[in-house]
Parts: C-alpha cells; sequence; structure tokens
C-alpha cells in the first residue's frame, strides 16, 4: 500500500489555497480558516516549499511572509500517494 504524497496538513494547505481562498496569506490566516496552528502550518509549508508546490514570497505591507501556490502546486492533488518503489524480480 502506498503512502500519501502529503501530510494531513499539507493537504489541507493545498486544498485551502487550490479552492479559491486565493494566493498571497500568511501562515497564521491559513490556520485560522483551516482551525491549524501558524506554528503547524509554517512547518508543513516548508516541506511543499522544498518540493515545489507553494513559494514564500515578501509583500509590501504585510509584516510576514505569504505563501502562494506555484504552477506545480496548482496542478498537484493532495491527495496524490507516492509511487510505490519498484521491486526488484527474484
Amino acid at each position: 500500500m502506498s503512502k500519501p504524497m502529503f501530510t494531513v496538513t499539507q493537504q489541507a494547505i493545498l486544498r485551502f489555497l487550490q479552492g479559491g481562498a486565493g494566493d498571497g496569506l500568511t501562515a497564521a490566516e491559513i490556520a485560522a480558516a483551516i482551525g491549524s496552528t501558524a506554528r503547524s502550518i509554517s512547518a508543513s509549508a516548508n516541506g511543499l516549499v522544498k518540493n515545489g508546490f507553494v513559494e514564500r514570497i515578501e509583500v509590501e505591507g504585510v509584516d510576514k511572509k505569504v505563501l502562494v501556490l506555484t504552477d506545480a502546486g496548482r496542478a498537484a492533488d493532495p491527495d496524490a500517494a507516492k509511487p510505490e518503489p519498484e521491486k526488484a524480480e527474484e
């Protein structure tokens, strides 16, 4: 059985941003909307940033960086599973 590609919190972030909530939200704003903590959102977003699904950008007039979807993030299926490693034939 394959494991999910994203953590539960990463799935929630992607679904929220993909669902028309709009790009350019801080971790605290996303956390308030989905019932999480800013710390949890920020930590989960690190993996999304590392893998190219989300970017953190600076916006004039906003103290914290905001999270925005990349093209890969907009196209991502939050429920996608990691591919199973191929097993060597014996």
